[in-house]
Parts: structure tokens; sequence; C-alpha cells
């Protein structure tokens, strides 16, 4: 039984990227690894990763949250990094819940401060991850929209799989909930009152500063970075 767990914005708001395979997003990162005339090309994503800065865009996937994970693994191995800190910009409709969390606990884990900024919409997994970054650096741009929810899952099989995934969900719920107080300072009944209600929670930069998701508004500049 294939029953991967799912955190995500639903339709419309959910990315084009949540409907590709994992064949197809591996064959899109080959294409993008081998454009450019020379190896020495100088993408986008290289001038930002050279400052510290790591653009988490699209589905909470393998993906996505291999490349994050690299990244910040090789910056702690790396002797000669000068960095103070990680900055991560994080816009996301959410994903996948075993790779979400599989970044989180690289990011808990580094002895680098990771800064998160959100901006465009954090939704779902993708909300689980901005609020991993530091205390007091967790930034939201004016214009960001949040999204939290309960996740959604699932199941076929016979009656001792779903047994199972039932285990399954119960022991995700857990992780959620005490993520959810870890990071932004709430009871049990808070969380479950203002982020886990059982319909969908949206919040304005604003909204989710006086629930204890970040620290900071307002706009995105690079140098403040």
């Amino acid at each position: 039984m294939n029953n991967k767990l799912y955190h995500a914005a639903d339709e419309p708001y959910m990315a084009a990227s949540t409907k590709t395979s994992k064949k197809d997003r591996r064959s899109t990162k080959r294409r993008r690894r081998h454009s450019g005339d020379s190896d020495n090309s100088l993408s986008p994503e290289k001038s930002l990763n050279d400052h510290g800065v790591f653009l988490f865009s699209g589905e909470v996937n393998d993906m996505t949250c291999d490349d994050a994970i690299r990244f910040i693994l090789e910056a702690n191995l790396d002797k000669e990094c000068k960095w103070d800190h990680i900055t991560m910009l994080i816009n996301s409709p959410g994903g996948y819940c075993s790779d979400g969390f599989a970044l989180i606990d690289t990011m808990l884990g580094s002895r680098i401060p990771i800064h998160t900024v959100g901006l465009g919409m954090i939704a779902s997994m993708g909300l689980q991850i901005f609020l991993t970054g530091k205390k007091g650096t967790r930034t939201l741009t004016p214009n960001c929209m949040i999204l939290s929810h309960q996740y959604s899952g699932g199941s076929i099989g016979k009656e001792h799989e779903l047994i199972a995934s039932q285990k399954e969900f119960g022991i995700l719920s857990e992780i959620i909930m005490r993520h959810y107080k870890r990071m932004t300072g709430m009871t049990e009944k808070e969380v479950r009152q203002y982020l886990l209600p059982p319909e969908d929670v949206w919040l304005s930069a604003k909204q989710a500063k006086k629930h204890g998701i970040c620290d900071i508004v307002k706009d995105l500049k690079p140098k403040g970075l």
C-alpha cells in the first residue's frame, strides 16, 4: 500500500508541480543542471546560494527538500564557510509530510542559524518549514498569505493496512501538534482553536504575527537578508 501523507493547499491554490510524477521532476532537474554553455554558467540559484540564500519555491516533495537539505549540510560541513546565518526564502503551497519533516529536522540540527522569509504564500507543510527558522528572525512580507489546516491523506487496502494507516495518522498528528507548540509558544488548546480547527485558516502576515507564527513583518530587501 502506497500511503504518503500530503499536507498542502487545496485547488486552485496548489502549485501545478503537485501533478507531476517523481520521474518527471527528476527529468526537469536534470535539464536545469545541464542548461547553459558551460559548467561555469552562473544561474540565479547559484548566485543566491553564494550569498547563503536558498530559494524554496513550489511543492514540498523529495526533490525540493533534498536540494535544501544538501545545501544546509554542505554549508555546515564546510570548514571555510563564513556565513553567520543561512536565509531560506519560502513560497510554497505545501506538500508531502515525510519530505517536509526531513528538511525540518535538518534545519533544527544546523549549527548555522537559519533565518526564514515567507513571501507569496506559505501553506501547510510550507508553513511548518517556515516556522522552523530561528526565533526572532522569522520574517513575512506584507502581502504573504498564510494557510494552516489539518493534513489530508487517503488509504486503500486490506483491513490490517488500514489499521496501520490510522496509527500513522495519529503519530503524524502528534508530530505536527508538537511542532506548532514548540515554534509558536501556544498551548495545544490554542493551536486547535486558532490554527488547526476543522476548517482551513487563512491569515494575513499581521494576523500570523499575533499568533506567534512570525517575528517580523517587513518588505523584502536583499541587503537585509
